[in-house]
């Protein structure tokens, strides 16, 4: 029998062979591609870093956004995810800036760039899947985290394109 995941992802499929037009705020995107991994390798001495590859924000209230890797909210989101309490290691290094997204009736501002706290925490992997902050369905919030390493070679490869260029986006 299929796992959950595995009936999620032939449906997906299935649906996207029938029409492969996919329509998000008004813009047609056809996909042309779909990959999907079920293993990967965790590197747990490496799990100190989280590069945020989509503007990240954190709902703070009904109007207002909180556009900073906070690591409050951070541990928060984590906590709710594995359903236990999470304390972060302190931050060793930042960098980030602002990235706004337009709406037809409203601007989302976020941040992209990295956090690097100064000790792995293996919990962080499961960001790497998840996403963080406001609206990871939409997109946004989506997170690499170092030392988790998918196994199959084209997601590998785009894997290490994303990693490398967050790494140059601040000079690192």
């Amino acid at each position: 029998m299929a796992s959950t995941n595995h009936k999620i992802r032939d449906s997906l499929l299935l649906q996207l062979a029938i029409d492969p037009i996919v329509v998000l705020e008004n813009t047609a995107f056809e996909v042309c591609e779909v990959l999907s991994e079920e293993l990967y390798n965790i590197e747990e001495p490496a799990t100190d870093t989280l590069y945020f590859i989509s503007p990240t924000t954190f709902k703070v209230s009904k109007t207002e956004h909180l556009p900073l890797p906070e690591p409050t909210r951070i541990a928060k989101s984590l906590s709710k995810i594995l359903n236990c309490e999470i304390v972060l290691p302190a931050i060793e290094d930042m960098c980030v800036r602002t990235k706004a997204i337009s709406f037809s009736h409203h601007v989302l501002i976020g941040f992209v760039g990295y956090l690097k706290f100064n000790e792995p925490l293996r919990e962080l992997a499961y960001l790497h899947f998840t996403g963080l902050g406001y609206s990871t369905a939409r997109g946004f919030g989506s997170v690499l985290v170092r030392g988790v390493h998918p196994n199959e070679k084209r997601i590998k490869e785009l894997h290490e394109k994303f990693s490398i260029l967050e790494k140059k986006r601040c000079g690192n």
